[in-house]
């Protein structure tokens, strides 16, 4: 997965702090509204390794855009959520119910850790 941080400024003066991700995975960038602090990314970066770790079976997360995500242990007899990683969906989509793709954790771990050292350097 390729993706690149920035920072995009209104008219009103207001900075925001985005990510562009690359195709396939473009949607996962709505998870960043822009206003984010790295408390936020590290709670989610905290309970995401619960999933991994074994200590917690999923963590649902989302936001008012209609992203919403699952991050999942493995669980053979669930037949949507079966495999380990992260699932999102798209609250305002055509099939809400049916996960666009799956992240692996690892690389969802990533993308939040990296994010959260740009969000340090923007002083957030």
């Amino acid at each position: 997965m390729e993706y690149k941080f920035f920072n995009s400024n209104t008219k009103y003066g207001s900075t925001y702090n985005l990510v562009q991700i690359e195709p396939p995975y473009e949607y996962l960038s709505m998870i960043f509204e822009g206003s984010e602090r790295s408390e936020k990314i590290q709670q989610l970066i905290d309970a995401i390794t619960k999933v991994k770790n074994g200590e917690e079976v999923d963590f649902y997360f989302g936001n008012d855009s209609g992203f919403s995500a699952v991050a999942s242990q493995a669980t053979p007899d669930d037949e949507t959520e079966g495999k380990e990683g992260v699932y999102i969906y798209d609250a305002y989509g055509k099939d809400p119910e049916k996960a666009l793709f799956v992240i692996p954790l690892d690389d969802m771990l990533k993308l939040l850790e990296d994010f959260k050292e740009f969000l340090k350097k923007s002083k957030r």
